[in-house]
């Protein structure tokens, strides 16, 4: 500061503290102005208090000269008020120091709009207060927020919204040309543009930046254009298969300030003279007013949701009681190759467009700027087709062909191969061989001759002769042409050529049969491994050169996969047992029901009913052939078609509260019906269209019975809660009556409360159901408000399955309704609603992991899930993870039977230390050498002679009040067991019209899990 009175004898430093309580020191902008408000809005009286209404900073006062400083400081200077700690009239000795708070609080009357100026005397140096005040009105504040709702970075001037690989093209046009006969073949040359391509006969040849052919040749068969680059565009159309994702950031816009605020419009402006426009959009209707971001999270990315129309008015953000926001995604997708300046993008050369991003308001506009780049991938250049009875599939690099029509009686089944080069591809390549390697190689057979198609005929119901199918436009197959003449692979090879060959002509390379011999043992699958090697080419048709001089060669490999009869139709999943566990730092640990043998055996000594045995039926579709079109039980609506990649689909699960109570006891009284055989057609439910079903069928919804969140709660000691339904009151969810079953002051001693059970519902997560009445076309209500109603739910046409026995179901909303201890009116902590909750989440046979390719199932989609901190996994004992660990609560925590026990053993199949499913995990219990850790958590595939498979799910609270701390950012996982019943199949096996029983049959306790079983288990 400048001295008033002489040199500077004071030095004003701004102090800055962090979260951590960590504190920094800033110099001033002059050394003399102490900034204490850049904007805060002129009190209207008393009730106008907060940070909108004033502004503090704290300042460290320090005397830098030799001798004492006399500070007379006033406590009010204006709008300007001086606080301290110690005294504002003082001695400061030289070189101590002390703290200054100062605050801005212009007052209506006192203050004008503008910037506030006034000085002060500390010691003997002058400096300036500086504040501007603002007339009360809104105020446009646009933050950058990351996919679970918490803010990014705000008030940005910046947001860069991605940045996108794209595929690529060569351009081409026609020419006629001139054919020489060259050393390497035969070659164009002479071309010259074609004046007409659809009357004349001309060659589509890929160009050069400047518009000339690529491959033409001189009269000597040398290139033209040797060192040319060809021009290139973005592949739109997708022919590449190469999906192209567009970037996107999701905003958000609130009112900081003191009254409302109008939005009249946002849009985007396109920066001057930039070469390329258009590349970022925001689609009209694609703003969304929310008061919590996790209301309308599923709209921000769902292609026909509809938002809020312009103007849009914001009351002033007030965390805690009014947090209403405008919620947007602004996107990124490419649509040219050049950036704004004009450069052009490459492989691994990225270029960067540009556009400003304005929101006009009836306050000041505000504006941003958006940036995204452009690189080029390398695609791969050689595509690899099966033809089959219900269209052309393609197989990636990588990636498995499921043989289809596969049984037990099969001797051989043959499927043509077809390859050409992708659009992309921007030189020849030749094909020099293809073989087929692997544990089962034996079993499959490489057909490439006429003469060795021909032979492989066998008998009817014994297999399939190898034929390229007729398919009419709604992809039946109308006939077969068996007359197969593939091209040979003789030295040099084959060469496939740029732009010669469509899916409709692409060569037939030979047929992949599966063989099996009469004297061959029989197992369920069986896998190779088909390689083809391939050399690239230049445009003259040469081989390209590795730097030792070789031939520069590329494989090309699949997966070869037979199974015997696999699961897959129509099925019902019948679940037996469920476990949860809840990772509450609290009370973290593990529930399931345990194996019926349990049960039956409390049954006969009267400790539980047959009624608690649970059981509840899914409608699932497997296809893992992808061939079936699939439509909803009334058969109006198709929900899939063959091959598109959809291979399972799940009917959707509506438990939804009623005021009904049932006389059948294996009926859950309160509960909605998901199928009910009584009702008229095409208003039955989820397996209206199955065979076999029995007159007068009904079917539960999904209820799950926690012991642990019944009356008396998780505090009390196990033997005091509730072990089976029948031990407890199971009561109307939505009844204050109800409600007060789970408080000691309703309950006498000795008496039995609620049970807790979650009402678990299914649908994809974009239902109309799960969606809040902000979001257009949203119907979410709180369950106890719409009771008897039944809930609009979309089919889980989401799903993914393979031969080999795995199920994978994406996209899935999971809504948890249903009073439990801490979750009702009458609760012993927070008094809150029943819980009603939207999970989002999938559920795998596999295990739950990130995805590490576009192509990998999604299994953990909800954004609240922390995949960085691994909160995916199951802590066991690991004191610095992020999950709470379930060892301390889940080892030698029950009694069942009179023994001892530990529930984590429900879990001792489904951990282990790997990825893989290799190295066993467990909590360290009497008998075994396992030492806890952090375990991945993984399903199991269908079994083929049993059908039991286990899947699993992850989820996380979210951060909503309304959850209690009891799941409020808490997460959780659910495991299901049980099996696949195919209706069609014989009632002894307990399939056919037994797969509909509503009571637990012999077979439902095949692959249940027991903890008093495998005590010894050792890793």
């Amino acid at each position: 500061g400048g001295g008033a009175l002489g040199p500077q004898s004071v030095h004003v430093t701004k102090l800055m503290i962090d979260e951590n309580g960590k504190k920094t020191e800033v110099e001033l902008p002059d050394d003399k102005t102490l900034e204490v408000s850049k904007g805060t809005f002129i009190s209207q009286g008393p009730r106008d208090v907060g940070p909108r209404f004033e502004s503090t900073v704290r300042y460290q006062v320090r005397n830098i000269s030799s001798r004492s400083q006399s500070i007379r400081l006033p406590a009010q200077v204006g709008p300007f008020a001086l606080r301290s700690q110690e005294s504002l009239t003082r001695e400061l000795a030289p070189q101590k120091s002390f703290v200054l708070d100062v605050t801005f609080r212009p007052k209506v009357g006192e203050a004008k709009a503008g910037e506030t100026r006034k000085s002060i005397l500390i010691g003997t140096d002058l400096f300036h207060l500086v504040g501007v005040a603002l007339e009360p009105q809104g105020e446009a504040s646009l933050s950058q927020i990351n996919e679970n709702g918490t803010v990014g970075q705000n008030d940005i001037d910046r947001i860069d919204v991605g940045s996108i690989a794209v595929a690529a093209n060569p351009q081409k046009s026609f020419f006629q040309c001139q054919k020489r006969s060259c050393p390497q073949g035969e070659a164009f040359t002479e071309c010259t543009a074609c004046p007409n391509p659809e009357t004349m006969p001309c060659e589509l040849l890929p160009i050069t930046k400047e518009g000339k052919p690529i491959g033409e040749v001189d009269a000597t068969c040398s290139p033209k254009q040797a060192d040319a680059i060809p021009m290139m565009a973005i592949d739109l159309k997708g022919s590449m298969q190469t999906p192209l994702k567009n970037g996107k950031q999701i905003l958000v816009l609130r009112n900081r300030g003191v009254k409302p605020l109008t939005l009249r419009s946002i849009e985007i402006q396109e920066v001057k003279q930039s070469k390329s426009r258009g590349q970022f959009s925001l689609p009209e209707h694609a703003v969304f007013v929310a008061k919590r971001f996790e209301d309308i999270k599923a709209k921000l990315n769902a292609e026909k949701a509809k938002g809020a129309t312009f103007p849009i008015t914001l009351p002033p953000f007030t965390p805690g009681i009014d947090e209403t926001s405008a919620y947007l995604v602004v996107s990124y997708l490419p649509t040219d190759l050049l950036g704004f300046d004009g450069r052009e993008a490459g492989v691994g050369s990225p270029t960067q467009d540009r556009a400003m991003l304005r929101v006009i308001t009836d306050s000041e506009p505000i504006q941003t700027e958006l940036r995204g780049s452009t690189t080029i991938i390398e695609a791969p250049a050689l595509e690899l087709y099966f033809k089959t009875s219900v269209g052309t599939k393609r197989i990636a690099n990588g990636g498995s062909f499921p043989l289809s029509s596969i049984t037990g009686k099969t001797k051989d089944a043959a499927f043509p191969l077809f390859m050409r080069l992708s659009d992309g591809a921007p030189t020849p390549m030749r094909i020099t061989g293809i073989e087929i390697a692997g544990p089962d190689a034996r079993s499959f057979e490489w057909l490439d001759s006429a003469t060795e198609i021909s032979a492989v005929r066998p008998s009817t119901g014994e297999g399939l002769r190898c034929s390229i199918p007729t398919l009419d436009a709604n992809g039946n197959m109308t006939g077969e042409n068996f007359n197969l003449q593939p091209i040979s692979l003789k030295a040099p090879g084959f060469d496939l050529l740029p732009g010669t060959f469509t899916v409709e002509n692409m060569p037939l390379f030979g047929c992949v049969n599966f063989h099996r011999g009469a004297t061959e043992e029989q197992k369920y699958l069986y896998q190779a491994t088909l390689t083809v090697t391939a050399v690239e080419l230049t445009l003259e048709k040469t081989p390209k050169l590795n730097p030792d001089g070789s031939p520069k060669q590329t494989t090309y490999a699949i997966q070869l996969m037979a199974a015997m009869s696999p699961t897959k139709g129509k099925l019902v999943l019948r679940i037996n047992q469920i476990m949860s566990i809840i990772l509450n730092p609290e009370f973290a640990g593990l529930s399931s029901n345990p194996e019926f043998s349990v049960y039956e055996s409390d049954i006969a000594e009267g400790k539980a009913k047959k009624s608690d045995l649970p059981m509840f039926l899914v409608s699932v579709i497997v296809d893992p052939f992808d061939e079936m079109r699939i439509t909803d039980p009334a058969g109006k609506e198709i929900v899939d078609e063959p091959n598109n990649g959809i291979t399972a689909v799940m009917r959707p699960l509506d438990t939804h509260a009623v005021s009904t109570t049932y006389e059948n006891e294996f009926l859950y009284d309160y509960s909605s019906l998901t199928f009910d055989k009584t009702l008229p057609t095409g208003t039955q439910g989820i397996f209206e269209d199955y065979p076999n079903v029995p007159e007068g069928t009904q079917t539960n919804g999904l209820r799950i019975f926690t012991s642990s969140l019944s009356y008396p709660g998780p505090l009390r000691p196990v033997e005091e809660r509730p072990e089976y339904p029948s031990n407890c009151i199971t009561i109307n969810p939505c009844s204050p009556e109800g409600w007060k079953k789970f408080s000691s002051d309703y309950v006498a001693p000795g008496e039995p409360g609620a049970c807790t059970y979650f009402y678990g519902s299914a649908g994809r997560y974009d239902s109309s159901a799960f969606q809040p009445p902000e979001v257009p076309g949203g119907e979410y209500r709180h369950m106890c408000d719409s009771v008897d109603k039944p809930q609009k739910l979309l089919t889980l046409n989401t799903g993914r399955s393979t031969v080999d026995g795995h199920v994978t179901i994406e996209e899935m909303g999971l809504r948890l309704f249903g009073p439990t201890y801490f979750h009702n009116p009458y609760g012993p902590f927070e008094r809150v609603r029943p819980l009603d909750t939207v999970f989002y989440t999938a559920f795998t046979t596999g295990v739950l992991k990130p995805q590490t390719t576009p192509e990998d199932p999604n299994v953990l989609p909800d954004p609240m899930i922390d995949q960085a901190k691994q909160m995916y996994k199951i802590n066991l004992t690991d004191p610095t993870h992020v999950n709470a660990a379930i060892c301390p609560r889940a080892t030698n925590n029950t009694v069942i039977r009179g023994k001892q026990a530990s529930s984590w053993k429900y879990i001792r199949e489904f951990i282990s230390l790997d990825e893989a499913g290799t190295i066993p995990a467990g909590c360290p219990d009497s008998g075994n050498g396992f030492k806890g850790g952090v375990a991945f958590l993984h399903g199991r595939p269908i079994d083929p002679e049993t059908k039991v498979a286990t899947f699993v799910s992850a989820m996380r609270g979210g951060p909503s009040e309304s959850l209690t701390f009891a799941l409020r950012n808490v997460p959780l996982f659910f495991i299901l067991n049980g099996w696949f019943c195919d209706p069609t199949g014989r009632e002894e096996d307990f399939e056919g019209k037994r797969c509909f029983d509503i009571v637990p049959n012999e077979r439902d306790s095949e692959g249940q899990i027991s903890i008093l079983e495998g005590t010894e288990v050792r890793p």
